[in-house]
């Protein structure tokens, strides 16, 4: 089950430039092929499904666009598409709008 939300929350919009959004990562990423799936963990929206799309990875973490609004400190188990990497878990740290759906910045555990 997919919902189309406005974000509510703590949800955020970022002012920052792009130069200043890869001062945030911890570590080296990589860009995967294919989609991840995110299944919401807890909290009022449990079993919530979102489709992840052009997805960079890292060791600590992942940034992927989302259709949907997903609120900061949301906990996912996390699917990927590609071969190459096992299921994650982890937490919503940023969601800012973009102009084709929303980028979750996600810390794993």
């Amino acid at each position: 089950m997919t919902t189309n939300r406005e974000p509510t929350g703590k949800w955020q919009r970022s002012q920052a430039s792009s130069a200043s959004r890869a001062d945030r990562r911890r570590s080296c990423r990589t860009g995967l092929d294919g989609v991840a799936t995110a299944f919401e963990l807890k909290g009022d929206h449990f079993g919530v499904i979102h489709t992840l799309g052009k997805v960079d990875y890292s060791e600590s973490g992942m940034g992927a666009l989302s259709a949907d609004a997903v609120r900061c400190g949301t906990f996912l188990s996390i699917g990927f598409q590609d071969p190459g990497h096992g299921a994650k878990f982890g937490a919503v740290i940023r969601c800012e709008r973009d102009r084709d759906g929303f980028r979750l910045g996600v810390s794993f555990e």
